[in-house]
């Protein structure tokens, strides 16, 4: 491998990556000659050379030296930074890992909590819950995940904070991050059936717009159909206008999506008068949109408001 000279004029990735399959295909060959015993100084003297730390994690995690795993694993973090975020990305999960094989379920759910921080979502939020039940500290790590998504302070930096430090290198908040993250929010508060919280989020989200990337509007008014029903209703009435705006025959296919759930729940609520008011009144307003007043019509014959799906 000392031999080998990088092709002329490549940048850095397609070096390294030419590098990488080389030694892939030597690695693989030590591992048939069972000479394995050299497999991991090759891997330890790649990774110096083309950032290739996650290999040699892996290899050294399957031979259970988690020691020297994390060592490597804190000197990849250190050498590649925020070049390569992805193998970054990929060492912290190691990390995880090794913490996970030893049960060391604080440090797991530290780690957990600092990838939130780097990238919220409900599904990383879902993550932080399943391994901080194992330490009985979700409550409060619950309540300081909420209050970074609502004010930006970092978790760890909160009164009352249960979880150890990581052990490598905290994220700090990203400042193109504008809070309260609603959609973050209201995302979480559908997934814990907390259509009150769902939409006292919704209700602060930018009215121009502008740098709204919420839920979809279907999911809010799906949430909060028991909870606001008069609220659930406007918002499907609002996404069937727009739609029909397009003067498209598959968008008014979609509007009567949402028109048939907002009658549903019209009906429900004994409005069955108001509904037909409502449907007379779109058809009046766009009585030159033929395909539209058959979708208005029903389906096979039935009212809208009768049709489901």
């Amino acid at each position: 491998m000392h031999g080998l000279k990088s092709p002329k004029g490549a940048d850095d990735f397609t070096r390294n990556y030419a590098r990488d399959q080389l030694s892939n295909w030597a690695i693989h060959a030590l591992d048939r000659a069972d000479r394995e015993d050299e497999v991991i100084p090759l891997c330890i003297a790649e990774a110096k050379r083309t950032g290739s730390y996650e290999r040699l994690v892996t290899r050294l995690v399957a031979a259970r030296r988690y020691e020297d795993a994390e060592k490597w694993i804190k000197e990849g973090l250190r050498g590649l930074g925020e070049k390569w975020p992805g193998i970054s990305a990929g060492l912290r999960a190691k990390m995880q890992e090794i913490r996970t094989l030893e049960q060391n379920w604080p440090l797991v759910a530290a780690l957990q909590v600092e990838e939130f921080v780097r990238h919220p979502s409900r599904q990383d939020f879902t993550e932080c819950q399943k391994v901080s039940d194992k330490t009985k500290a979700w409550p409060q790590v619950r309540e300081s995940l909420l209050h970074f998504l609502e004010k930006g302070e970092l978790p760890w930096k909160q009164k009352g904070w249960p979880l150890p430090e990581s052990g490598l290198d905290r994220p700090v908040v990203d400042k193109r991050n504008r809070f309260p993250l609603l959609g973050d929010l209201i995302g979480i508060a559908i997934h814990e059936n907390k259509p009150e919280e769902a939409l006292k989020w919704y209700n602060q989200r930018p009215k121009d717009r502008l740098g709204w990337s919420g839920v979809d509007e279907d999911a809010i008014a799906t949430a909060i159909q028991a909870h606001a029903p008069e609220r659930a209703v406007a918002i499907w009435k609002k996404e069937a206008e727009r739609l029909i705006s397009l003067v498209k025959p598959s968008a008014y296919q979609e509007a009567a999506k949402y028109l048939l759930k907002a009658g549903e729940v019209m009906s429900q609520q004994n409005k069955q008068a108001t509904w037909d008011q409502y449907l007379r009144s779109l058809r009046e307003a766009h009585a030159r949109k033929r395909c539209l007043i058959e979708i208005l019509d029903g389906l096979d014959g039935k009212p809208i408001i009768n049709k489901r799906r």
